[in-house]
Formats: structure tokens, C-alpha cells, sequence
């Protein structure tokens, strides 16, 4: 939670700049800004983790169960569309 804190702070653009360069994703950087810009005034108390469901191999990869994945986003009211 040590850095939640720190990325709730006045660290926010630095902490998303940083994890914007390390991270792959589909996400433009102009589209990470405007969430992170939404994000600041949040709370630690306003934030939940999930764990993704599944497990890790010998290899030390973790392979998402997937099926156990739609049930927690189904749970959280999230709706996937896939093409």
C-alpha cells in the first residue's frame, strides 16, 4: 500500500510515466493521462485490488484461469466484448 500512497500523492504524473514506459499495453499515452488525471483526488480507501484468478507454473508464469476470470468480472459488473 506504500506505493498507493505515493501514487495517490503528488507523485501521480511521474508514477504514470514511469509505468507507462515499463508496461505493454493497448493504451495510448494521451489515453493514460486523462485516466490518471480522473484518478487524482482518490483515496487509498476508494481503491480495491483483485487478485487475477490462476496460478503459477514451474517456469514462474502465471497462467490466468479464465473461465474463474469471467466470473470475478461478471461479479464486478464488467462486461468483455471481444471481436
Amino acid at each position: 500500500m506504500r506505493a498507493l500512497d505515493q501514487a495517490l500523492e503528488k507523485k501521480l504524473p511521474v508514477v504514470v510515466n514511469t509505468a507507462y514506459q515499463y508496461a505493454e499495453g493497448s493504451l495510448s499515452l494521451g489515453e493514460v493521462s486523462k485516466l490518471s488525471t480522473a484518478a487524482i483526488g482518490i483515496t487509498k480507501d476508494e481503491v480495491t485490488f483483485y487478485m487475477l484468478p490462476g496460478y503459477m507454473t514451474p517456469e514462474s508464469y502465471y497462467v490466468i484461469d479464465e473461465a474463474a476470470l469471467g466470473t470475478l468480472l461478471n461479479r464486478l459488473g464488467i462486461l468483455i466484448v471481444t471481436n
